[in-house]
């Protein structure tokens, strides 16, 4: 049903590190932009469906070169105007240039015993296209006037470990904020699929033109918090499934081995035209057009494509995780812990497939799709099988990608957050000591030109996957030449790695795993290159969003 449904609306086929010196020297900047002061909030004007007299359903980000719509159901650069198949991302501001289809989250955990009859099952969350999702409020827009005047208490902001002191119990952090609450608790949303998670998702986005770095960057903060002990959801879905009678547990219920995702249709330029695929030390999932051009009437700003870049060539879009949920054994943050490229045959189309999917416990017997890139460890065992990366495409194609972390628990009323970024930036030609990154543009009709390779935890050293428990008898060896930054790192602004090389805590330091993940912060990038956008949108969100 999905795969319909998205064939219909598109038939056109970390370790902490303190990053003051970056970001002081614009604090008084900064704090000049913020709208609002701490004080008690007008109670808002309501209409008869509880919405709001001003705040609206849909509102377009575009205070910086990265332009993208929002969605009160929570999607996430999805055009929501005339057209089905319009975009809803584009860079720089004010141009043609398409780079995003839509985005959104994908959600998937196993209910514990607790939860009556529905124990043991296992529910999800396709938002991508927004699909899952009922809006809880309009979204309130910073930039509107009216909202800012009536802005919700609940979107005030108050969470001390995300932002920075100065910044708690005022209405925005940034040049633009949004704020809104949508769930997947109503049942007349599901489409056929099974019950309802019963999470309740508050997002807020941030964004700036500045400082140098930030400026095709737009924040998002999401906070996913267990709902099942509502009332209305339990009033919604005891009527749905269970006729009214009262049988779900009324203090709600855990789900265990839960997984987030963010899944992006990236459409840079032609759809059927693009490659995609990880920088797995900078947490990132990244998608570009295969032969780097653009159609005839994109255009390309020299503000912004100007040398060391391709001044007449697309770009590179990009979602970057900033902080992810924490592990649910370990109590450290996840990260990326698992990624991979879809396309409209091989979507999941149940919640368990899309748990199978987000977690890497895939199962071919039950339609899965076979991965081409080996597990980082691979036993008999199949419970015992670790792999973040499972399929990365060899053809340019229609691509989809999602980049999950997990696992985590989330008992009722215990929340979990996810911040993550969309950047966009322009391709680098021309390294900083004269060779070229690589990267050939302007090649069609050879869209295949540009091929990703395989990704790796860390570039430049000798790397090993298929390997037993213990990290041994490895199948899949590369050289440390072979294992060297792609092309398209290169492309992206990677110019070399000036740290330590892979510790082997807990595998042999040639494993590809995550544990074995080499720090973005030593990576030398270009400056303005999308890896370089990516360590000052890093250095923000460490910096407590504070400029």
């Amino acid at each position: 049903m999905k795969a319909m449904i998205r064939r219909a609306r598109k038939s056109r086929g970390s370790r902490q590190r303190s990053s003051a010196a970056l970001l002081l020297a614009l604090l008084a900047a900064s704090l000049g932009t913020l709208a609002g002061e701490a004080q008690e909030v007008n109670r808002r004007k309501q209409l008869p469906d509880g919405f709001r007299l001003f705040a609206g359903p849909r509102v377009v980000l575009s205070s910086n070169q990265l332009q993208c719509t929002i969605n009160s159901d929570g999607s996430i650069c999805l055009d929501a105007g005339t057209s089905p198949d319009n975009n809803g991302g584009w860079f720089p501001t004010g141009t043609p240039d398409s780079y995003i289809f839509s985005s959104g989250i994908l959600m998937a955990g196993i209910s514990a015993e607790d939860a009556g009859p529905w124990a043991l099952d296992t529910a999800g969350i396709f938002n991508m296209f927004g699909l899952d999702a009922r809006p809880l409020t309009p979204i309130y827009d910073s930039l509107d006037p009216d909202d800012l005047e009536d802005w919700p208490a609940d979107a005030y902001i108050d969470d001390p470990e995300i932002f920075a002191p100065i910044l708690l119990n005022r209405k925005t952090a940034s040049q633009h904020d949004s704020w809104l609450q949508y769930w997947d608790g109503d049942p007349a949303s599901r489409g056929g699929l099974n019950h309802p998670m019963g999470i309740r998702v508050t997002q807020r986005s941030l964004s700036w033109s500045y400082p140098s770095g930030n400026e095709s960057v737009i924040y998002f903060l999401l906070e996913f918090e267990n709902v099942t002990s509502d009332a209305e959801f339990q009033r919604l879905n005891e009527l749905a499934y269970f006729g009214g009678d009262d049988v779900l547990p009324d203090a709600g219920w855990t789900y265990q081995d839960v997984y987030v995702a963010i899944s992006v249709d990236n459409d840079v330029g032609p759809a059927w035209q693009n490659f995609a695929t990880a920088v797995l030390p900078f947490d990132m999932t990244i998608a570009y057009h295969g032969a780097f051009e653009g159609p005839s009437w994109w255009e390309y700003p020299p503000s912004v494509f100007y040398t060391p870049f391709f001044v007449d060539a697309p770009g590179i879009a990009a979602v970057k995780f900033l902080k992810s949920p924490l592990h649910q054994e370990t109590g450290e943050e996840i990260g990326l812990s698992m990624m991979s490229v879809f396309t409209i045959a091989d979507d999941p189309t149940r919640p368990e497939q899309l748990w199978r999917y987000l977690s890497g416990n895939l199962d071919l017997n039950l339609g899965d799709v076979a991965c081409n890139v080996p597990a980082e460890i691979q036993t008999l065992d199949t419970e015992t099988t670790e792999r973040s990366v499972c399929w990365i495409p060899t053809r340019a194609a229609d691509v989809r990608t999602f980049q999950a972390s997990g696992p985590f628990t989330l008992g009722p009323g215990e929340s979990s957050t996810l911040v993550f970024a969309h950047l966009v930036a322009p391709t680098v030609e021309t390294m900083p000591d004269g060779s070229p990154s690589g990267i050939i543009a302007n090649a069609s009709p050879n869209y295949d030109i540009n091929p990703p390779g395989v990704p790796s935890f860390h570039p430049g050293f000798a790397s090993a996957r298929g390997c037993d428990l213990d990290g041994s008898n490895c199948t899949d060896l590369k050289t440390e030449l072979e294992n060297a930054a792609t092309a398209i790192e290169r492309g992206a602004g990677w110019v070399s790695y000036d740290g330590p090389g892979p510790s082997g805590s807990l595998y042999p330091p040639d494993v590809e795993h995550p544990s074995n993940r080499i720090d973005q912060f030593d990576v030398s990038v270009v400056p303005g290159s999308l890896l370089g956008r990516a360590l000052v949108a890093q250095s923000v969100y460490e910096n407590s969003f504070l400029l």
